[in-house]
């Protein structure tokens, strides 16, 4: 019940939070010269202030981190995410332009309908499901992949009945 931007703050955060919790150097020390030219002048070695991190801040923040994510997860939805940090975004970009093949794996109950049509609705109605047979999802199956794939060829802008598009099928 999360989406892909709660992943991907959730990520960012626990890495600037980690780094910023490593050993790091210490403040460089600023050589100050102060006095008059012409008479005494005194040497002083301070620490710098403008690499404390009491004044600066946190060494790393969320902003500084780059992430992309490859695909997208919807909030009810499980899978595979895939992230790209700094110059992985390249490749996470590639992967997501590249339109691979999805499965979907649909899951409910038979019976029950909820106000809201998601698995954590309140139940409205009850009803029994003895006359839902194999044969009838079938069918649907089959009448929902010939609709993808009719619209698939008219996307590409193939004639259904030519050899470019059983050329396009095969593949």
């Amino acid at each position: 019940d999360t989406n892909v931007m709660q992943v991907r703050r959730t990520i960012i955060n626990k890495i600037c939070t980690e780094l910023n919790e490593m050993e790091c150097r210490p403040p460089i020390n600023n050589v100050f010269i102060e006095g008059n030219p012409s008479s005494e002048l005194s040497v002083e070695v301070k620490p710098s202030l403008a690499d404390d991190p009491l004044v600066v801040g946190p060494r790393y923040q969320c902003e500084d981190v780059v992430c992309s994510w490859s695909n997208y997860l919807g909030s009810f939805t499980s899978g595979l995410l895939i992230f790209g940090l700094r110059g992985g975004t390249k490749t996470a970009k590639f992967i997501r332009e590249n339109k691979s093949t999805r499965a979907y794996r649909i899951k409910g109950v038979f019976g029950l309908a909820t106000d809201n049509y998601s698995k954590d609705g309140k139940a409205i109605e009850k009803t029994t499901y003895k006359h839902v047979k194999q044969v009838h999802l079938e069918k649907l199956l089959s009448y929902m992949q010939a609709v993808h794939q009719k619209k698939m060829f008219e996307l590409c802008g193939v004639d259904i009945q030519s050899q470019t598009a059983y050329e396009l099928a095969l593949q």
